[in-house]
């Protein structure tokens, strides 16, 4: 195992293990090497590994809870963006008043039947400076944990998120449907307790195995 493993490594292994057995993770965290110091082409090499034992040993809702579980805050970044947004929110009249005050920067976002579609017009994951492309969305789900870490403070409110494109698998931009909850539609977990509850709920129906798949 490597002394002094990258961040993510060490990310990516903590949420898994509340979903997946513990060997498992640990295949899929650090069965490829990657040093705190690797260079691009180490990290496209370890996310392709990472990737693939995810997808052997889960599904896809077991897939992105442990990813949207894995977003960085882009190194103080997302604070930064949360005073912006959330400054922007408060002097707005509505969530469409928001969404206009937000694109007069170029934002590109817009709403539809209440939901905020928020546009990436880039990819800023600095795991896959080398990668040119990716065969799903799994690595990606990231984003759909940052949009809504972001969302969740502005707003002040619990969200529904869901990952609709990303640049990676081929679109020209990536973009995050937002869905703010209301108060008859808010649980009392936080929204990452909920998730880890109904999965477990449905644990005899997923393909996340104890003897990972492979």
């Amino acid at each position: 195992m490597e002394t002094n493993p990258h961040p993510e490594v060490e990310k990516l292994y903590r949420n898994m293990l509340p979903c997946i057995d513990e060997a498992v993770a640990r295949e899929a965290a650090y069965g490829v090497p990657l040093a705190a110091d690797a260079d691009d082409a180490a990290k496209a090499e370890w996310v392709r590994h990472a990737m693939a034992r995810l997808e052997e040993a889960c599904d896809e809702d077991a897939v992105r809870l442990i990813r949207t579980g894995c977003f960085c805050t882009e190194a103080g970044r997302m604070d930064e963006m949360k005073t912006w947004l959330g400054g922007l929110y408060r002097e707005s009249s509505s969530l469409e008043d928001f969404v206009e005050r937000v694109n007069r920067r170029g934002a590109g976002w817009y709403m539809e039947d209440g939901a905020i579609y928020t546009k990436f017009l880039g990819c800023e994951c600095y795991m896959l400076q080398a990668v040119s492309s990716l065969p799903s969305k799994t690595w990606c789900y990231c984003t759909l944990g940052y949009t809504a870490e972001l969302f969740r403070y502005v707003l002040g409110r619990e969200v529904e998120s869901e990952l609709i494109q990303t640049i990676k698998t081929g679109s020209e931009f990536c973009v995050v449907k937002i869905r703010p909850l209301y108060k008859r539609h808010q649980e009392k977990r936080p929204w990452r307790e909920q998730g880890l509850q109904n999965l477990f709920r449905r644990s005899s129906r997923l393909s996340c195995r104890q003897d990972g798949g492979w």
